[in-house]
């Protein structure tokens, strides 16, 4: 199953995996399941840093980057399109 992630759920497995339920954690752990993660979510990451919501560290950037390459993530393409099937999908 492929699954998009949210920022929160994304930075939760990472920082705070016992916040999510333990249903989300066995998804997220299923190695038969694709996780994405779009590009607004890293960006969305970087902001909370700024914003001192949470801590990534001194260097975030490096901290995304370190994060990127321990778990199995795809980039999802994000375009007009998909913006758009996102909200019809509701």
């Amino acid at each position: 199953m492929k699954l998009l992630l949210d920022t929160h759920v994304w930075i939760w497995s990472l920082l705070e995996p016992q916040k999510l339920s333990r249903l989300a954690r066995k998804e997220l752990e299923d190695l038969k399941n694709e996780l994405w993660l779009s590009p607004i979510s890293i960006w969305e990451t970087i902001v909370l840093h700024r914003k001192g919501r949470i801590d990534l560290g001194p260097d975030p950037y490096a901290w995304i980057e370190t994060a990127l390459i321990k778990a199995p993530i795809r980039e999802a393409p994000l375009n007009i399109s998909v913006a758009v099937l996102s909200e019809k999908c509701r």
